[in-house]
Protein backbone atom coordinates (compact mmCIF):
# COMPACT_ATOMS: atom_id res chain seq x y z
CA UNK A 1 0.00 0.00 0.00
CA UNK A 2 2.60 2.35 0.87
CA UNK A 3 4.70 1.12 -2.38
CA UNK A 4 1.56 2.22 -4.31
CA UNK A 5 1.26 5.50 -2.43
CA UNK A 6 4.53 6.47 -2.95
CA UNK A 7 4.69 5.77 -6.37
CA UNK A 8 1.33 7.97 -6.71
CA UNK A 9 3.13 10.55 -5.87
CA UNK A 10 6.14 10.01 -7.81
CA UNK A 11 4.36 10.67 -10.63
CA UNK A 12 2.07 13.32 -9.42
CA UNK A 13 5.27 15.37 -9.09
CA UNK A 14 6.37 14.08 -12.26
CA UNK A 15 3.07 15.24 -13.70
CA UNK A 16 3.28 18.33 -11.69
CA UNK A 17 6.99 18.96 -13.40
CA UNK A 18 5.77 18.37 -16.58
CA UNK A 19 3.27 20.87 -16.34
CA UNK A 20 5.56 23.18 -15.30
CA UNK A 21 7.52 22.48 -18.26
CA UNK A 22 4.77 23.07 -20.87
CA UNK A 23 3.50 26.25 -19.12
CA UNK A 24 7.12 27.74 -19.72
CA UNK A 25 7.10 26.67 -23.10
CA UNK A 26 3.69 28.05 -23.69
CA UNK A 27 4.63 31.14 -22.51
CA UNK A 28 8.22 31.40 -24.64
CA UNK A 29 5.79 30.51 -27.80
CA UNK A 30 3.53 32.75 -27.56
CA UNK A 31 6.08 35.55 -26.95
CA UNK A 32 7.79 34.48 -29.95
CA UNK A 33 4.29 34.33 -32.03
CA UNK A 34 4.03 37.91 -31.11
CA UNK A 35 7.61 38.83 -32.35
CA UNK A 36 6.84 37.42 -35.11
CA UNK A 37 3.41 38.70 -35.52
CA UNK A 38 5.27 42.15 -35.04
CA UNK A 39 8.00 41.03 -37.66
CA UNK A 40 4.91 40.19 -40.44
CA UNK A 41 3.38 43.44 -40.23
CA UNK A 42 6.63 45.12 -40.51
CA UNK A 43 7.72 42.99 -43.85
CA UNK A 44 4.27 43.82 -45.15
CA UNK A 45 4.93 47.19 -44.47
CA UNK A 46 7.82 46.93 -46.43
CA UNK A 47 6.56 45.26 -49.28
CA UNK A 48 3.29 47.79 -49.86
CA UNK A 49 6.45 50.51 -49.90
CA UNK A 50 8.16 48.72 -52.49
CA UNK A 51 4.95 48.00 -54.63
CA UNK A 52 4.39 51.65 -54.31
CA UNK A 53 7.31 52.65 -55.68
CA UNK A 54 7.59 50.36 -58.30
CA UNK A 55 3.99 51.25 -59.41
CA UNK A 56 5.16 55.26 -59.60
CA UNK A 57 8.35 53.97 -61.80
CA UNK A 58 6.05 51.72 -64.24
CA UNK A 59 4.19 54.48 -64.58
CA UNK A 60 7.13 56.55 -65.56
CA UNK A 61 7.94 54.36 -68.26
CA UNK A 62 7.36 55.41 -71.99
CA UNK A 63 4.54 53.55 -73.40
CA UNK A 64 4.41 51.54 -76.56
CA UNK A 65 5.19 52.73 -79.61
CA UNK A 66 2.32 53.63 -81.87
CA UNK A 67 3.01 50.81 -84.96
Amino acid sequence: MLAALDHLADRIGQLAQLTQNLREENHSLRAALDENKVETRALKARIDAARSRIEVLLDKLPGDPEV
